[in-house]
């Protein structure tokens, strides 16, 4: 967990103490702090060496739960990797990260409560689970102005895509105690939310009626995936709530080899997700994407077996067996993936 240490602003719901997370405290992640001061992911190809971390043990990480040789096979390929970046490329970053803010101010009594009544002590891929919070927030804080940035802090806490829960339901008073109602609306909804965009592509949903009908939409009712319960969220809200989600995605996204990387995993929902919102005129937050900047010069292929299977297997089955996974995630715990959408005057439409 990122050190921390006592600050005197105030909460924007309550007078109480606030923790001043280090300024982009995120050592040498490179990716995320070129992130952080661009504002879109970069394809780094050429500028990043990409190995296999020999010592990575998937057991240890939010992904411990995936079933089947195969899947975990390619997930340790993804994920258990060092990055060794070029000296352009360091400075170039060290220089840009200076203009960065010092500090990321977040409520005391919510790190208090999530360092000592929730579990977020696993591993995320190559760093902490607290490492990945931290930047989320830290991108929401500066890219996100207007929206609490502690929503992106507390995004898993109700429950993580592998069916890990670091907070237990009966402790949901107490988070609810912690936050303001526009917090709380989006930390339950997120995991919900974000099934549903791998899952059952929500936003190709949303696309597929049009500008114009979507100005008649009203909210969206779906799932809570801790407990199934039927949440319903306002139209306007849904449009910030995949801002959130878009920042979240950018997490997820190679640092390199975008040639053969845009069709797969998170890369094609982030990128649909992204034009979505440009079209609808909904973009708040700052996240853009050029794809006409540099592309693979170097064909990035790993030796490993996971490796192998991502050269081999095209890109719409492995987007096949995302969805399929988040089906699988679901029906292990009773979390139903149908969702609704509700219109205004819907008798006429």
């Amino acid at each position: 967990m990122a050190t921390v240490t006592v600050a005197g602003a105030a909460d924007e719901k309550r007078d109480a103490a606030t923790v001043a997370l280090d300024g982009c405290a995120l050592g040498g992640n490179v990716r995320r702090k070129s992130l952080l001061c661009c504002g879109k992911p970069r394809d780094f190809t050429g500028d990043v060496v990409i190995v296999t971390n020999p010592n990575f043990d998937i057991n240890t990480t939010i992904f411990k739960t995936a079933q089947g040789m195969l899947p975990r096979a390619v997930l340790k390929t993804k994920l258990g990797v060092h990055m060794y970046w070029s000296e352009k490329i360091v400075a170039e970053v060290t220089r840009m990260s200076r203009s960065l803010p010092q500090q990321c101010h977040i409520n005391k009594p919510i790190m208090d409560f999530m360092s000592n009544e929730c579990a977020f002590d696993m591993e995320h891929a190559d760093d902490t689970f607290m490492d990945h919070l931290q930047f989320v927030t830290e991108y929401s804080e500066k890219h996100f102005a207007g929206h609490s940035p502690r929503v992106l802090l507390l995004h898993s806490i109700m429950g993580v895509l592998t069916n890990i829960f670091p907070m237990e339901m009966d402790k949901l008073p107490r988070l609810e105690s912690l936050c303001t109602d526009f917090e709380m609306v989006h930390v339950m909804a997120f995991p919900s939310v974000q099934r549903l965009l791998y899952g059952k592509d929500l936003v190709g949903v949303l696309a597929g009626h049009g500008v114009e009908k979507l100005k008649s939409l009203e909210s969206l009712t779906f799932h809570r995936v801790i407990d199934n319960k039927e949440m319903t969220i306002d139209a306007e809200s849904l449009w910030i709530h995949l801002n959130y989600q878009l920042i979240h995605f950018l997490d997820f996204l190679p640092a390199d080899n975008w040639e053969n990387e845009l069709s797969d995993g998170v890369f094609p929902t982030f990128i649909d997700t992204l034009k979505f919102l440009k079209d609808m005129g909904k973009l708040i937050a700052n996240v853009d994407l050029d794809l006409t900047e540099k592309q693979s010069a170097v064909n990035h292929k790993s030796s490993s077996l996971g490796g192998f299977i991502l050269n081999i297997i095209p890109n719409s089955v492995r987007k096949n067996a995302l969805r399929k996974s988040v089906h699988e995630f679901s029906a292990m715990i009773k979390h139903s993936l149908d969702f609704k959408l509700n219109w205004k005057d819907q008798a006429k439409m």
